[in-house]
Order: C-alpha cells, then sequence, then structure tokens
C-alpha cells in the first residue's frame, strides 16, 4: 500500500487494528501524530459562495472609487489650471499700466500693439490693456517720445490738451502750464482747448498758459541719434546745450574751462554722461529739479 493511501485511510480513521498498529511502527508516526493533533485545533470557516460573491464586487466598487477619485482629481486640477490661467490673462488684460521716472531717469518701454515710448525723467504715462484694444490711448503727465506703429488713430491725452495721430514720430510735453508737441515724422492733430492745430514733419506748436508762443519748421529729433553722441574739439557749453536737448534737463556750468573735448558721450545713461564731463573738466555737479549745476572742484 502506497504511503500516501495508508495516511489518508488513517486520517480517516479506516485503519483496521493490525493496519493501525503497524503504522504505529512506523519511525514517523509520532510526527504524523503531532501534525494530526496540531489540525484538529485550526477551524476553517465555513465556504459561502454569496459572501464571496459580495467581497468582490464591493472591492470592484472600492476600485472604481479609486480610479474616480483619481479621475475628479485630474478634473479638478485642470479646472484649477484654467481658473488660474484665465485669472492671470485677464488680469494683466483688464489691468492699467502705470509707468513713472524720478527726476533723473528716462524710460522706454513698448505698448500692446508695439508702438514705442521713451518716457523723459519726471513723467508719468499709463493706459488701460483692455481698453487698448478697441482705442489706443495714453495719458500723459510730463515729457514723452513716441514712435506710433501704423494702424488705428492714436491718441495722447494730457491735462493740457490732447494729440491725435495714426503712424507717427513725435515728442509731446505736458507739465504745469507749457503744453508743447512736436512731430518728426507724419501727421499730428493737436487740441489744446478750443484750438485745433495740425503739423507735419518738423513743425513745432507750443502753449504757455493757454497762448500759442510759436510754431515753427525744422525741428531736429534727439530720440532718433546713435547710441552716443560724437564730439570732436568741442567747448563745454556746446556738449551741454547737446545734452539739454536729448535728456530734457538745464544744463548750467559755472565752469571758465576753454578745454575742447574730443570723444563720445551716451545718449541713454546721464549718470555715465556726467561723470565723463566732471572728470574730462575737473568738475562736480548737483542736482536739483530738472537742473544740473556744474561747478569747480575745490
Amino acid at each position: 500500500m502506497e504511503k500516501e493511501h495508508f495516511l489518508a485511510k488513517w486520517l480517516n480513521n479506516e485503519l483496521s487494528q493490525e493496519e493501525l498498529e503497524l503504522f504505529k511502527a512506523d519511525p514517523d508516526y509520532e510526527i504524523y501524530e503531532k501534525i494530526r493533533n496540531y489540525s484538529k485545533n485550526l477551524s476553517v470557516q465555513d465556504f459561502d459562495e454569496n459572501q464571496i460573491l459580495t467581497n468582490i464586487l464591493n472591492a470592484k466598487k472600492l476600485d472604481q472609487k479609486k480610479i474616480n477619485l483619481f479621475t475628479n482629481f485630474y478634473k479638478m486640477a485642470a479646472i484649477f489650471i484654467a481658473i488660474f490661467t484665465l485669472t492671470f490673462i485677464a488680469a494683466n488684460l483688464l489691468s492699467s499700466k502705470k509707468v513713472v521716472t524720478d527726476q533723473l531717469t528716462s524710460k522706454t518701454f513698448l505698448l500692446p500693439d508695439y508702438s514705442k515710448v521713451i518716457l523723459n525723467n519726471n513723467s508719468i504715462a499709463h493706459y488701460n490693456n483692455f481698453r487698448w484694444l478697441f482705442n489706443r490711448k495714453i495719458h500723459l503727465e510730463g515729457i514723452a517720445y513716441f514712435h506710433v506703429s501704423k494702424g488705428k488713430k492714436f491718441t495722447v491725452s494730457t491735462d493740457l490738451g490732447n494729440v491725435t495721430v495714426l503712424g507717427t514720430k513725435f515728442e509731446v510735453q505736458a507739465a504745469e502750464n507749457n503744453f508743447n508737441v512736436v512731430c518728426f515724422e507724419g501727421k499730428v492733430k493737436v487740441n489744446y482747448k478750443n484750438k485745433e492745430v495740425f503739423l507735419t514733419k518738423g513743425m513745432r506748436v507750443k502753449f504757455e498758459n493757454g497762448i500759442e508762443k510759436d510754431s515753427y519748421a525744422n525741428a531736429e529729433n534727439p530720440y532718433e541719434q546713435v547710441i552716443s553722441l560724437d564730439f570732436k574739439d568741442e567747448k563745454l557749453s556746446t556738449i551741454l546745450s547737446q545734452l539739454e536737448k536729448v535728456y530734457h534737463l538745464k544744463m548750467v556750468s559755472k565752469s571758465n574751462s576753454q578745454e575742447l573735448f574730443t570723444g563720445k558721450l551716451p545718449n541713454d545713461n546721464l549718470e555715465m554722461a556726467l561723470s565723463i564731463i566732471s572728470k574730462t573738466y575737473h568738475l562736480e555737479y548737483r542736482k536739483s529739479a530738472g537742473k544740473i549745476l556744474f561747478i569747480d572742484k575745490k
């Protein structure tokens, strides 16, 4: 009898007395007996098909919930990103932009249509991105140069008057009671109180305290110069006069130096230009509102 069959009969209590005695003589019987005794203490739950099916279905639902959870998470993340993006775009599109310069610096910036603006020192410009789509309009306090992209009407509004153009280059100065407009290219319409003036290339109009002072041609464009101003054997007074036009500041010197200057001065960095002049002519300079004063070093 094969041992596996013998063990099966023994476990089922089917061995005869003779067979049992024979089996007890087996050297491994003691081990088998310990195993059977230990097995009796083990309990196995009844097999419940319905419960197992329920557990399987519940497991599927749990997996589905996990899937739905992840799906909802990604949906919420996508919605959040979309809202954040739209908010960012709206904030930039609807917000007003304001550019401010101090007494000794200028700033160059581009408008939404890529028109170029050089805002001179001590000036303020502001516009609205959203309204720009329908009406190209910028408000100015101070002095600014405009290189306008061709397209729809472009308007510069000030507290003193308005300037309207299509595509051109011009400068507007609106400070205190002085309203000056210079057209360097194209055609400009100037509205000042009840007066309307048209300017073409090289023309300028100037109003002081409500009165038109002059309107003349041949106005040069200092903004279209190269990055530096070149001088050869020039007097200090000539150099300062040129810098006045570029930086729109009054340059005053109390020096009697007759030394001639040959070299270059930046037209976009006032501090560097002042430093070069001071070192060349052994001067010191002092700043005040809209004015630079040069004096001899002690």
